[in-house]
């Protein structure tokens, strides 16, 4: 039975990348957007670009007031559960306050932040080049699904799908450098990824050319043990 997300594109037929200097052209939009901006995000300046990399061209941070609120709602909701188990008692176990303030100080600097350039993607500390993925796969986190994205070296991004479309400029850019990695670079994927993101399996021409490429075993003796 066909899968209506399964298609195919060769590598003649990607969109263009954009030149790091000029930032054009612009990537098409990508498909599969839903947008998830937040109203109340932090109008701020975007995160600083990675050590060497080009400009940061679009990024946001979340609403530090949406963070507080989450918290209350958490705080009540464990005072009930506590209470319900505990009886008053808990509010004088000093034992049980620094897990608390730990947890809900871990909710608090865990904010959406989300910065792109041309060829990056960065999502708090952690940054990937986008054109430069080796292994790109989705999983759903808790009915989230979640982008893991690995580069050439060895740098590595988790970011939820909603994050990514919390602007639709970083979304376009990101989808871009996930497409050229897989298309044209040959990037480790999983049939969630290409269903989630609508994303195109390479195409009879691209997986031809890959296949009659020399590799460096055709030039020695040595051959890797697959067994």
């Amino acid at each position: 039975m066909p899968m209506p997300w399964v298609s195919y594109l060769n590598a003649t037929e990607l969109p263009a990348r954009p030149d790091p200097r000029t930032g054009r052209p612009w990537p098409p939009h990508a498909p599969g957007f839903h947008d998830a901006r937040d109203p109340r995000r932090d109008q701020g300046q975007p995160p600083d670009p990675p050590p060497g990399q080009s400009p940061t061209l679009v990024g946001y941070r979340a609403s530090r007031g949406n963070a507080v609120t989450t918290m209350a709602i958490g705080f009540v909701f464990v005072a009930i559960v506590f209470t319900v188990g505990l009886g008053l008692d808990w509010v004088t176990t000093w034992a049980i306050w620094p897990i608390i303030i730990l947890t809900f100080a871990g909710i608090y600097f865990s904010l959406r932040a989300c910065g792109a350039g041309i060829d990056w993607l960065a999502r708090r500390k952690t940054w990937v080049k986008t054109y430069e993925l080796v292994k790109v796969t989705c999983r759903t986190n808790h009915g989230d699904p979640e982008l893991r994205l690995v580069d050439s070296d060895g740098r590595g991004v988790e970011v939820a799908i909603s994050d990514l479309q919390g602007d639709r400029r970083i979304w376009d850019l990101t989808y871009n450098g996930i497409l050229h990695s897989v298309i044209a670079g040959g990037a480790q994927t999983n049939g969630q990824l290409h269903m989630m993101l609508r994303l195109p399996y390479p195409g009879p021409a691209t997986r031809a050319h890959k296949a009659a490429q020399p590799t460096e075993n055709d030039s020695n003796d040595d051959r890797i043990d697959e067994s």
